[in-house]
């Protein structure tokens, strides 16, 4: 999470950063096969952090 809240540092505070990795991590819970979820979220979380700069 410390490196989205370094990347998007000057147009999302630290809160809306925890809450897109929140959210990108909730779309994954239901799926069987766990061991790429961390970059998936990530991943998931950059282009929420994205679309929601302009």
């Amino acid at each position: 999470m410390e490196r989205l809240k370094d990347a998007f540092s000057a147009t999302h505070g630290p809160a809306e950063v925890e809450a897109a990795v929140t959210k990108a991590h909730a779309s994954f819970s239901d799926r069987p096969v766990r061991e790429f979820v961390p970059v998936l979220v990530e991943r998931k979380a950059r282009r929420i952090l994205a679309e929601s700069s302009g």
